[in-house]
This record gives structure tokens, C-alpha cells and sequence, in this order.
């Protein structure tokens, strides 16, 4: 039981890097280091969708106070 406490800490703490915008540079530092490289047409697909899900999201999440 001790463990699975220890590793929904150390998720919980994983998921909340995720939540600040650093995180996502880092990410992008890393697989530009390693030679990953992504077609632009693929991106503007990405970004695209990416604007349209941002833009629902902004609709359905209330503001916090």
C-alpha cells in the first residue's frame, strides 16, 4: 500500500510539470536535440487542431475567481 501512495505522489507531482509552459520548451529542447524533425504541413495540422481544442476548452471551463 506504501508504494502505490509513493508512485501516485511522484504521478501526481509529474502531472502538475505538465500544467507549466516550461515543461512543453524543455520537450521540444530535447527531441530537437535528438534530430526530431516533423514536416511542416504536420504541424500546421497540429497547431490547427491544438487552436480548436483550446478554443472549446475556453468555452467549457469556468474562470477561477
Amino acid at each position: 500500500m506504501e508504494v502505490k501512495l509513493k508512485m501516485n505522489i511522484k504521478l501526481k507531482g509529474l502531472l502538475s510539470r505538465f500544467k507549466e509552459p516550461s515543461s512543453y520548451s524543455a520537450i521540444a529542447a530535447v527531441l530537437a536535440m535528438c534530430g526530431v524533425m516533423i514536416p511542416s504541413d504536420l504541424w500546421q495540422s497540429i497547431i490547427m487542431i491544438g487552436c480548436g481544442i483550446s478554443g472549446a476548452a475556453g468555452f467549457f471551463i469556468k474562470e477561477k475567481k
